[in-house]
């Protein structure tokens, strides 16, 4: 039986514009991960959409094979101006973004 292809992932800029379009329309999904992340590391939502909304895409995306999506890393900083480092799955069919895990 012949496996699922696997997708072509979003440019950076593609993927950056994708996150803050789900951001600002709620579109978004919160992983128990990255809860208890957030909450061990002293980090708050508004930390996070900062990092979206002011951060960049950097290196290559990796694919799970797992959940046959891509994992994108934002790096950009929290509302205190601390450095962080976030990632993300784009889900592109169902227009959502999740949210992994974030940490320093």
């Amino acid at each position: 039986m012949e496996g699922k292809s696997k997708p072509v992932p979003l440019s950076k800029e593609k993927a950056i514009n994708f996150c803050r379009k789900c951001l600002n329309e709620g579109r978004i999904t919160w992983h128990g991960h990255i809860k208890e992340r957030m909450n061990e590391r002293d980090i708050s939502i508004q930390d996070v959409i900062n990092i979206i909304d002011y951060g960049e895409i950097k290196g290559e995306p990796k694919y799970s094979e797992k959940y046959q999506n891509y994992r994108y890393t934002i790096t950009g900083h929290d509302i205190d101006g601390r450095r962080r480092t976030l990632i993300i799955s784009i889900e592109e069919d169902d227009e959502m973004l999740e949210l992994i895990t974030v940490y320093r």
